[in-house]
């Protein structure tokens, strides 16, 4: 199952919505889950409160969770990191660079 982010974890802590909808997943035997985009702690590693964490006592109390179900369900999950590169000040523009 690809990977995407789905923004469902306040704080930053995976909760029973994401076990569910990742065990949702493990039961119809997707093979491999690449969980949805996860954060390191770093100050600009998310520009969203609800993208979850992956590190942090809660965040990873959460995601053991997470796996417990979904390996009861006969899955198998891995985590993704999600890594936003360089960010910019809302309202920024950049201007359009022209080679003639």
């Amino acid at each position: 199952m690809a990977p995407m982010t789905r923004s469902f974890s306040p704080g930053g802590v995976p909760a029973s919505n994401v076990a569910d909808y990742y065990v949702r997943r493990a039961k119809d035997e997707v093979g491999l889950i690449v969980s949805e985009g996860t954060v390191v702690n770093r100050p600009a590693s998310s520009n969203d409160a609800d993208i979850p964490h992956f590190y942090g006592e809660k965040p990873l109390s959460g995601w053991k969770a997470v796996i417990d179900r979904v390996h009861a369900a006969g899955g198998l999950m891995a985590p993704q990191t999600l890594a936003y590169g360089r960010g910019r000040a809302q309202g920024y523009r950049m201007a359009a660079a022209c080679l003639f």
